[in-house]
């Protein structure tokens, strides 16, 4: 089954999340970007549904800390967030996400979303072992 960390801070957001996700995949979820980091230590993780604006560190910098580190680097992240600025957008596509939703979303968009960058992680790793 896929992984899939929401890290948001808002109780309502997450169980929206939870709720439309959770009969396509595992959802683990946390309130800040410091327990989100403990999650992606001690699990498997296949992608990052990741808020900006978080309590303590910052979505930004837990993107920037994960894509530092070996084990997370590949973990593909999507930004959930109401930072819908052009500055802000590219700020967080220049530190390593893969895909940005502004807040409100639609829930089957997120999904499309989610199953696209699946799709493409999935063919990216059986390129890696056909071809090396």
């Amino acid at each position: 089954m896929i992984n899939i960390l929401v890290i948001e801070d808002d109780v309502s957001i997450r169980e929206i999340i939870n709720y439309n996700l959770s009969n396509k995949f595992s959802v683990l979820t946390a309130d800040n970007a410091e327990e989100g980091l403990e999650i992606c230590q001690e699990e498997k993780i296949d992608l990052i549904l990741l808020d900006w604006m978080l309590p303590g560190m910052s979505g930004l910098s837990f993107l920037r800390t994960i894509k530092k580190k070996g084990l997370t680097s590949s973990i593909p992240v999507i930004f959930i967030t109401a930072k819908h600025e052009e500055e802000d957008k590219l700020a967080g596509f220049t530190s390593g996400a893969d895909d940005y939703l502004s807040k409100p979303f639609e829930p089957r968009e997120l999904i499309l979303r989610i199953k696209k960058l699946i799709k493409r992680e999935k063919n990216i790793k059986l390129n890696q072992i056909i071809f090396g």
